[in-house]
Parts: C-alpha cells; sequence; structure tokens
C-alpha cells in the first residue's frame, strides 16, 4: 500500500504534538521557542499547514532527536 503525504504530514503532526506534551510544553511556549505567532503555530501542528524545513530543524534542536525521529510516520 502507497502512503499518502496526507498520512505521513498527520503522523508528523502528531510526533510533534507527543513530543511537546512529554515535556509539559504549552502550545504558546513552542510557539515563542519558533518565533511564530501562537495561532501559526497551532495550524502548524494540527497540520493546517506546514512547518519549513528551518522550523523542522528547530523543532529537533528542541526536541533534541533526529529529523528521522519526527518523520518516522511507520510507528
Amino acid at each position: 500500500t502507497r502512503i499518502t503525504i496526507k498520512e505521513i504530514m498527520r503522523s508528523i503532526m502528531k510526533t510533534v504534538e507527543e513530543l511537546r506534551k512529554s515535556r509539559g510544553w504549552k502550545s504558546m511556549e513552542m510557539a515563542e521557542k519558533l518565533a511564530l505567532s501562537p495561532s501559526s503555530y497551532c495550524d502548524k501542528e494540527k497540520g493546517r499547514r506546514r512547518f519549513t524545513a528551518v522550523e523542522a530543524a528547530r523543532l529537533c534542536a528542541l526536541f533534541e532527536v533526529d529529523i528521522g525521529e519526527v518523520t518516522d510516520f511507520a510507528k
């Protein structure tokens, strides 16, 4: 079976949310850490907008994870 971009994005957003919550960070804190407005961050975490490559790199640095851990949609 083929995996769609939508499924990959949904998995990435779920992973980002899980990582954020596991650290006890609120969405507003994440927005601040990424220099985004709270609504922009929320839209990105919910999959309504995509994180840029730079934002994805910042997320990995904040979470201290490899990009592969965030994009592992085969979990």
